[in-house]
C-alpha cells in the first residue's frame, strides 16, 4: 500500500521481510519487519475500528505471506451478531492503548501495530466474561469457528492453534 491510500483491510504478516516507510516531518523513516507465523506483525488493525488512510508505504524485501481481513465485511458481521460486546470492549481498549503509545497524537500513529502493545492482555480482558464451561464449550467453540470463517476463511487455521 501507499501513503494516504484509503485502507480497507487489516493485514497479518505471517512470513517474509518487509519495510514500512513512515512519513515524518524529517522525511521517510524506514522500519524493517519480519513476519512470523506464531507472532505475526499486525498491520492497519485500526481500520477495523475507525476510518483509516495509510500513514506510510509497505514494501516487501522478500517473498511474504499475508492474511488480510476486509474491514467492511468484519464490521458487517459484527453488526449482525448479538455477542459483539466483547469485541467493542476490545476495540475501545485497543484505540486507548494505541493513543497512549503514540502520546495521544492521532497524527503520529503508524500503520504497523507498535511492539509492546499488550494485545494478549487486551483480548483476555475483553473476552474474560465469556462462559466456556463444560456445558456450553462445544457450542461456543463451534460458534467461534463459524464466526472466524465468516471473517475471511481463517477460522480453521486459527482454531487449530487454540
Amino acid at each position: 500500500f501507499r501513503l494516504n491510500e484509503t485502507c480497507s483491510r487489516m493485514y497479518l504478516a505471517l512470513s517474509g521481510d518487509f519495510l514500512y516507510y513512515h512519513l515524518t516531518r524529517l522525511g521517510d523513516v524506514a522500519m524493517p519487519f519480519a513476519g512470523k507465523e506464531l507472532d505475526p506483525v499486525r498491520i492497519a488493525e485500526i481500520v477495523l475500528w475507525a476510518p483509516w488512510d495509510h500513514r506510510g508505504r509497505l514494501v516487501s524485501s522478500s517473498a511474504c505471506f499475508f492474511v488480510e481481513l476486509d474491514s467492511a465485511k468484519f464490521r458487517g458481521i459484527m453488526k449482525r451478531r448479538a455477542s459483539s460486546k466483547p469485541v467493542c470492549k476490545y476495540a475501545n481498549a485497543y484505540i486507548g492503548e494505541v493513543l497512549q503509545v503514540f502520546d495521544a497524537s492521532w497524527d503520529l500513529i503508524t500503520d504497523v501495530v507498535p511492539q509492546g502493545l499488550p494485545i494478549g492482555a487486551l483480548v483476555e480482558d475483553a473476552f474474560l466474561d465469556l462462559d466456556f464451561s463444560e456445558s456450553t464449550q462445544g457450542r461456543d467453540l463451534r460458534g467461534a469457528t463459524r464466526f472466524l470463517h465468516e471473517m475471511g476463511g481463517i477460522g480453521h487455521s486459527l482454531m487449530n492453534r487454540l
